[in-house]
């Protein structure tokens, strides 16, 4: 309902890569591909059990990161087609919430927020059980300390004490630090905390 941005603003940095300051928003940035790796790995870990797994699971996986990843290139371009005060959503506290109210009305962001919130909720689940699968597995080969108490799985076939670990190292690092950006590095990166272990 208002003129978009020509294509070159994609290429704009807002100011952020002026006078030198390219380095932090460089290594935001380089947070992504920590994500296409983890949830790469993720959906491998998780996928052991599987059925006929040696041909489904690489496929789900393949197709599962190359639509995410063409999906988050057109969202992330219209986002940005769509900004009409660049100042004013530099300094927003959220950005996004913002160009959709501009562009689309605060009915449809509200409802476009709820479904993000969902998402969130439903990776986060996601990387616990990642987190339980690996856990578990190195248990399983008796690869870690108290391998014999971790790979006790229940009488409903859940690894119990993997769970229950992950589970408290999650509210612990959710007690933690209420920083989102730590919080978003963690869960591209605590994951490999487990094969270093």
């Amino acid at each position: 309902k208002h003129p978009t941005q020509p294509l070159g603003f994609l290429s704009d940095s807002g100011g952020t890569a002026t006078n030198g300051h390219w380095f932090l928003p460089f290594l935001f940035a380089m947070i992504l591909p920590a994500y296409a790796i983890s949830s790469f790995d993720a959906t491998g870990n998780a996928s052991e059990e599987t059925k006929d797994a040696a041909k489904k699971a690489p496929l789900a996986s393949v197709l599962a990161n190359i639509s995410s990843y063409v999906v988050g290139i057109v969202m992330v371009g219209l986002l940005m087609l769509a900004i009409q005060d660049l100042p004013a959503i530099m300094d927003s506290a959220l950005p996004v919430k913002d160009i959709l109210d501009t562009a689309v009305g605060s009915g449809f962001a509200n409802t476009i927020e709820a479904i993000a919130i969902l998402a969130l909720f439903a990776a986060l689940v996601m990387l616990q059980l990642t987190g339980i699968r690996v856990l578990w597995s190195q248990a399983r080969d008796g690869q870690i300390p108290a391998a014999t108490w971790m790979r006790k799985v229940s009488a409903q076939r859940i690894p119990i004490n993997a769970t229950l670990t992950i589970f408290a190292l999650s509210v612990l690092f959710a007690l933690w630090s209420s920083l989102l950006s730590v919080l978003a590095a963690m869960t591209a990166l605590a994951w490999a905390l487990a094969y270093g272990v």
